[in-house]
């Protein structure tokens, strides 16, 4: 597990850095807000936590920035500013949680590796992808947050196509996925499925869904 500190220059990490460490958790710290946002962009940080004695609208606008390079991972804000309305307006941008100073160093790292197990066990149970979603729990499916009424067999369809997303998958290999090897094909069923799965997506991500005649299909998002 990796997490990126960034701390204003009054802000001393060695001891929060040394706990970590003792967890077995990777940390890598800057005081740079361009390098901060930088790394937050390049690198795949399970957590970040901000360390500050900035200003309130400084955090918001640092927070801010944070949120539109990074995609995913949670942010912990932490610093000594104790105003009840400024912690509240802050949770309200998105932020994770915000800890006010003085902060046991071995809680906050115990509650960020929480969190990260928490997440690993919720994606564990969804499929994601650019533009979908699958809930793999409660079988339902979304295309860019909006949810498709998709059958029991198309919402199989669909996982199977995603998880082999750029392969050309036979119609025999899509039948034995979603019917099994004790049943024997009938003729045109994959096809007709294929054909009902595109219809429920819209209209602008069709064409993820190519046919190749003779073989089979492919789902690629990169169409």
């Amino acid at each position: 597990m990796k997490i990126l500190i960034y701390h204003t220059p009054d802000k001393k990490t060695e001891a929060l850095e040394r706990i970590c460490q003792q967890s077995c958790i990777y940390t890598k710290s800057c005081e740079d807000q361009n390098q901060f946002l930088q790394l937050s962009g390049y690198d795949s940080y399970a957590a970040t936590l901000i360390n500050t004695s900035d200003r309130f609208d400084q955090i918001g606008e640092l927070f801010l920035a944070w949120k539109k390079v990074r995609k995913n991972g949670a942010c912990f804000i932490l610093t000594a500013n104790q105003s009840a309305y400024e912690r509240g307006k802050i949770l309200e941008l998105g932020a994770d949680e915000y800890y006010i100073e003085p902060y046991s160093y071995s809680r906050l790292v115990a509650e960020i590796a929480r969190y990260e197990y928490s997440r690993e066990q919720e994606q564990s149970n969804r499929l994601v992808t650019n533009h979908f979603i699958l809930d793999l729990l409660s079988r339902v499916a979304y295309c860019d947050n909006v949810a498709l009424p998709l059958s029991r067999k198309e919402f199989d369809l669909l996982s199977f196509l995603l998880r082999y997303q750029g392969q050309v998958l036979s119609r025999v290999q899509i039948w034995e996925e979603l019917w099994g090897y004790q049943y024997i094909p009938l003729a045109n069923s994959v096809d007709v499925h294929v054909n009902r799965l595109r219809k429920k997506i819209p209209d602008s991500y069709k064409g993820f869904i190519k046919t190749f005649h003779g073989v089979g299909y492919q789902l690629d998002e990169q169409a």
